[in-house]
Formats: structure tokens, C-alpha cells, sequence
């Protein structure tokens, strides 16, 4: 497994594997399979927006949202370290932080972040 978030609602887990970059998300209450979004590259890190309704993840060096619903990706204007396995979450959404090619942090804003 390359990456894995549990939502804050705590009903759902986003596992990713060995599928090349498909994130799996999976019930927390009976573990049963829910969905696959495919990403069609690596994902190293991955963690919930606050409001569960899009996934911050760092795929190939790149900092990017993806809408759990329709698997729309959203890159965030950043170059990320290509072995970086954290990001981090804001507690209002407004801001991701993710390692860069120094691994200082950059903390990127995330315009509308209750958007769909």
C-alpha cells in the first residue's frame, strides 16, 4: 500500500495500492469495497479535505485534489518532492502543506475549498 486516509466523518477509508494510483475506498463500518477512482499515476500521499468530499494527495510530484464523487483532479500549483509521503490539512480546508524538492514545507491556499 502507497497511501491511505481515513475520513473525518470516520465512515470512510482511501487506500491506495498496488493498481497504479486507483485510490479504493472502502466502508469503515463493514468494510466493504464503495468505489474505485482512478488515478492512472503514482500517489504517495493522500489525506480528507475537511468536509470528506475531496482528497488532498501527492501523485508523481505533484500536489492535486480529487473530488471523491466524480474523480475530477484539481492540480494545485506547487512542485512537490517526488519522494514526499505526507500532506497535511488545514483543520478549515484553506490550506494544504506539502514538502518540497528542499523539503522545506509549502503551504498552498486552496481557492472555493467547499466547492463540489
Amino acid at each position: 500500500m502507497h497511501a491511505a486516509a481515513i475520513s473525518h466523518d470516520g465512515m470512510t477509508l482511501a487506500t491506495v495500492g498496488m493498481n497504479f494510483g486507483q485510490f479504493e475506498l472502502w466502508s469503515m463500518v463493514d468494510g466493504s469495497f464503495e468505489q474505485g477512482l482512478g488515478m492512472g499515476h503514482r500517489v504517495d500521499a493522500a489525506a480528507f479535505m475537511p468536509d470528506d468530499r475531496k482528497i488532498a494527495a501527492i501523485a508523481e510530484g505533484q500536489a492535486e485534489l480529487i473530488d471523491v464523487q466524480s474523480g475530477a483532479i484539481q492540480l494545485l500549483p506547487a512542485y512537490v518532492n517526488n519522494s514526499a509521503s505526507l500532506i497535511a490539512v488545514s483543520p478549515d480546508g484553506r490550506r494544504v502543506g506539502v514538502p518540497d524538492a528542499t523539503d522545506n514545507i509549502n503551504l498552498l491556499c486552496v481557492s472555493d475549498a467547499k466547492s463540489p
